[in-house]
């Protein structure tokens, strides 16, 4: 829960920038199962299309919080569910 007057930021680093991580995988995968292109995802969670296209691609060395809760909120799951590295 945040506290009032601080922002709390994470910052998911990954080794390998073009690796495929679970968050990669997990949101293009997500997106996919809505049935919605990376255009709708980006304008129902306010992360732009490139941002968008870089993530899912492992083109990015890292993710905010922000960022990270923005697009589970779009696509109406909790965060841990993007990052996960556990197969259901």
């Amino acid at each position: 829960m945040p506290v009032k007057g601080r922002r709390v930021i994470l910052i998911v680093v990954y080794d390998n920038p073009r690796a495929m991580t679970p968050v990669t995988v997990r949101v293009r995968e997500i997106r996919e199962q809505r049935g919605w292109s990376q255009a709708e995802l980006a304008k129902r969670s306010g992360v732009s299309v490139v941002a968008l296209n870089r993530l899912e691609k492992g083109r990015t060395k890292g993710v905010t919080f922000d960022t990270l809760d923005r697009l589970a909120r779009a696509l109406e799951v909790h965060a841990a569910v993007l990052i996960d590295q556990r197969q259901d």
